[in-house]
């Protein structure tokens, strides 16, 4: 039995560092960065563990009736 059965709609919330804004003097990014800009090169990019969420959430949707979008907001204030 599936877990959640009726399961539509995942909100996957990542981050600015799969910009790779934490290596901003290694890698030339250029604003307005969005969900839809390539993922940073190698080296670096093994560092940002974002990137192997969003490959799971992408692989465990393929063939379900759900599916999933990756949100990277700059900042989180508060709990």
């Amino acid at each position: 039995m599936p877990l959640c059965p009726r399961l539509m709609f995942w909100t996957l919330q990542t981050g600015g560092k799969a910009y790779g804004v934490e290596f901003h003097d290694e890698i030339d990014y250029n604003p307005p960065l969005k969900e839809s800009s390539p993922r940073i090169p190698q080296p670096h990019a093994s560092n940002i563990f974002y990137y192997a969420q969003c490959d799971l959430m992408t692989q465990a949707a393929q063939g379900k009736n759900w599916t999933f979008c990756e949100i990277r907001p700059d900042a989180i204030i508060g709990f």
